[in-house]
This record gives C-alpha cells, structure tokens and sequence, in this order.
C-alpha cells in the first residue's frame, strides 16, 4: 500500500505541476493576441 500512495503522490504533484506550467505557458502566450486563438485551442484541445 505504502508503494502506491507514493505512485498516487508523484502522479497528483506532478498534475498540479503540469496545470501551474500550462496556466504560465497559457498566459505567456496571451501578451501576444495573434497567437491567442489557436495556442489556446490546442492547450485544450
């Protein structure tokens, strides 16, 4: 058990890592407006 709690703790922290990177790359992006519409699609895509 105590191996997949940590399986389970790695996969949580790196979601949250990957959303916060994605939120920056996102706002990143939207300093420039021509790029905004289709980065934006394909970050949910």
């Amino acid at each position: 058990m105590e191996f997949i709690d940590a399986v389970f703790y790695q996969i949580h922290s790196l979601s949250i890592f990957s959303s916060v990177y994605r939120g920056r790359l996102v706002a990143n992006f939207k300093k420039n407006p021509v790029l905004d519409t289709p980065l934006e699609a394909a970050c949910n895509a």
